[in-house]
């Protein structure tokens, strides 16, 4: 007879009601996210006690140990620097001391913890490094900033603890990207 059966409307309360629980789930990932990035600088701020606190009872750095006073495996040169694959052993020496766990050398925020010895020709001497596999990008440019602030309480990207890579202009600037390219290097203390 050509008549359908009308569907019911679902009405303006069920779109708000989605809209709403679409908001909050939108709200919770972001205050988890933020919640991993006060982890990963509290991590920091550990792991470079943990670097000074080495240093002074052993009297040489995590990676380039090589006293017998700690059971390790691999024993560095003891020239001072963490230099010729001795960054291998950095994490092994400060767990072996039982300044820190396994756990604990992995960051919160994803990505990993490495050691550099003058990465580039603006950073020299021994940095921490947060970055993704093979030394790629982990962060957003949002979220490198973020943390800067929180290590160093500014943006400036030529001074303080914390420097952002892998999203910068030739003239040091972060670049404004949503894509994971940008990397953080903490210098040692």
């Amino acid at each position: 007879d050509g008549i359908r059966a009308r569907s019911p409307s679902r009405g303006l309360g069920d779109v708000y009601k989605r809209q709403v629980l679409t908001m909050a789930v939108m709200k919770g990932q972001q205050m988890l996210h933020n919640a991993r990035l006060d982890k990963t600088v509290s991590q920091i701020e550990a792991l470079r006690i943990n670097i000074e606190t080495f240093r002074t009872t052993y009297g040489s750095l995590p990676g380039d140990y090589n006293g017998s006073a700690i059971d390790i495996v691999h024993s560095g040169d003891g020239d001072g620097i963490i230099d010729h694959g001795e960054d291998a052993y950095f994490f092994e020496h400060l767990i072996a001391a039982g300044l820190m766990t396994q756990k604990q050398s992995i960051p919160s925020i994803g990505g990993y913890f490495s050691v550099k010895y003058n990465p580039s020709d603006l950073l020299t001497g021994h940095w921490i490094l947060l970055s993704g596999p093979k030394d790629l990008g982990l962060l957003t440019s949002q979220d490198a900033l973020t943390l800067k602030i929180k290590l160093d309480g500014n943006e400036d990207n030529t001074s303080g603890i914390a420097r952002i890579g892998g999203c910068v202009d030739s003239n040091n600037k972060v670049q404004k990207t949503k894509q994971k390219t940008c990397t953080l290097y903490i210098e040692f203390p």
